[in-house]
């Protein structure tokens, strides 16, 4: 992939993070792991299945801070511009990019998260929703700890259920990225 097309993938991928969702391939490893006769390979497709449903932007944040600086150098492409699209100063930062000022301290431990932590239920995301008033996805994320694709599926049971109603787009946002839709207990 080019620099301009990792550029517009991370742009693309702070505005929905699901950009990094492949679908399609997806399906297909769910339907090798379902032809599977061996069960060590179908062990390892529904290992992949799981990795492939809630993937983590590692490869592409690195891609794009190896790949910024110098495509914004030859594009004329300021680090501002990049900031008013949602990139992170401090992603601009680490890429090379001299924001004036001095740089924020970094925490003791720089190290990125690991890739996959503890498995947290579809159990422990209904229990994490409030008892009243609205939240969010994001909200459920970090009262239960789980990965957004956990989250995803115990939404939609939950919805299928009636357990929980979609209250419509945020009407006060004004953050970056997509506008946050609120559920609400039934």
């Amino acid at each position: 992939m080019d620099a301009e097309a990792i550029v517009r993938k991370y742009l693309d991928y702070l505005e929905d993070p699901s950009v990094i969702r492949d679908d399609e391939t997806i399906a297909e490893t769910k339907r090798r792991a379902a032809e599977a006769t061996d069960k060590i390979e179908r062990l390892k497709l529904l290992s992949e299945v799981e990795r492939l449903e809630d993937p983590t932007a590692d490869d592409l944040h690195e891609a794009f801070v190896a790949s910024v600086k110098g495509w914004a150098e030859q594009e004329d492409v300021t680090a501002g511009s990049l900031i008013k699209l949602g990139v992170p100063p401090g992603v601009l930062r680490e890429a090379g990019f001299d924001l004036g000022g001095p740089a924020p301290k970094q925490p003791r431990s720089t190290r990125r998260p690991s890739r996959r932590g503890p498995g947290v239920s579809v159990e422990a995301v209904r229990a994490a929703v409030p008892a009243d008033g609205t939240f969010t996805t994001k909200d459920l994320r970090e009262a239960s700890g789980a990965s957004p694709g956990t989250v995803r599926k115990a939404m939609a049971t939950m919805l299928d259920a009636g357990e929980i109603v979609d209250r419509g787009l945020h009407p006060a946002w004004d953050g970056p990225g997509r506008v946050p839709t609120l559920y609400e207990r039934a």
